[in-house]
């Protein structure tokens, strides 16, 4: 049978007419867009339980797998020295994730109307925060992290600065010495700018500093057959090379600290300082001097209030002298928190 080809036409699907929606309904789909969007705090709390499973609880296994690779606990610090060999900074925060931490902080202080979100009132923003939302605990993880500071070890510059604090004033010998000490491991030449007199007298001084390993190596110095009397007069004749070796290690010890914490460690504690809490203030100080302190700030916010208080008494009475008063207004003005 031969073959017959048909040829079919195809015709055009005919399609309903989709209606446009109305306003109710469009109305409805942005206030489920609006209401899918995550409230500021709890992208505070969830910042924060982060922070909390990486740095104060890496056991806990609140981390995601992602965030649960955390370094070892620190070993334990000797508690004369506070130094340890191949010693590593406890894991901090860095200057990232604490930006991010104050960004969703002020977000949710300006919901809850809080105006003052400036460095001398931080404290009070964030116990504020914490009495609106008690299971936050944004000033026990600030107070957590300050604890981690008491495991560090001090650095020369700051054990020196301790020793000037606590130096009596009439001892203007130690003093000097504490100074120059200061200045020397500051400067940044090759070789130390001083004499073998200068290492002669700074000698006493620097070996107050030293580790207990050159100590000892200055102990062991003295042969054992010879008479302790002896052994002061040739020691005397060597001091000027003793303290020279004794500032190098303490250029040492200071520059590992730079090198090992420096780096991990000045970032927190500049956010910690800008809170001015004074208990959180003096552990600090106790590893790291920077920042202004709590006396300080109120100082300056007292005259700068005063001198506000001021400003606006003059220009009203400028604009109406007749209703003004002859003196200013005294009042307490804002207090930190």
């Amino acid at each position: 049978m031969p073959s017959v080809e048909t040829t079919f036409t195809a015709k055009p699907r005919r399609r309903k007419p989709v209606a446009e929606p109305s306003a109710p309904v469009l109305a409805a789909a942005r206030d489920t867009n609006d209401t899918c969007e995550i409230p500021a705090i709890k992208k505070l709390q969830a910042h924060l339980d982060k922070l909390q499973a990486l740095y104060l609880k890496p056991d806990s296994g609140l981390a995601p797998a992602e965030l649960s690779k955390v370094a070892t606990p620190p070993e334990p610090v000797d508690e004369k020295t506070r130094i340890k060999d191949r010693s590593e900074a406890p894991k901090l925060p860095i200057h990232r994730e604490l930006d991010k931490l104050g960004e969703c902080i002020e977000v949710v202080a300006r919901q809850l109307g809080i105006k003052k979100i400036l460095i001398p009132y931080l404290h009070g923003v964030i116990k504020r925060i914490d009495r609106h939302y008690p299971k936050t605990g944004l000033n026990e993880f600030v107070a957590n992290i300050v604890k981690k500071f008491s495991t560090l070890p001090i650095p020369i510059a700051t054990r020196i600065n301790h020793a000037l604090a606590n130096c009596k004033s009439d001892d203007t010998t130690r003093r000097k010495a504490l100074d120059r000490i200061g200045e020397l491991l500051m400067e940044r030449h090759w070789e130390p700018v001083a004499e073998d007199a200068e290492w002669r007298s700074l000698y006493p001084t620097l070996m107050e500093f030293t580790s207990p390993q050159f100590k000892q190596l200055v102990e062991n110095a003295k042969p054992r057959d010879m008479q302790s009397i002896d052994f002061y007069s040739s020691e005397l004749a060597f001091q000027g090379v003793l303290g020279f070796a004794a500032f190098h290690d303490l250029q040492r010890q200071q520059l590992i600290w730079l090198l090992d914490y420096a780096a991990k460690v000045r970032p927190v504690a500049a956010w910690i300082y800008s809170f001015q809490n004074e208990q959180w203030d003096r552990e600090l100080r106790k590893i790291l001097h920077g920042g202004v302190t709590p006396a300080t700030m109120r100082k300056y916010l007292k005259t700068s209030l005063a001198s506000d208080r001021k400003k606006r008494w003059r220009k009203a009475k400028q604009s109406n002298p007749q209703n003004v008063d002859t003196k200013p207004v005294e009042g307490d003005g804002d207090q930190m928190h």
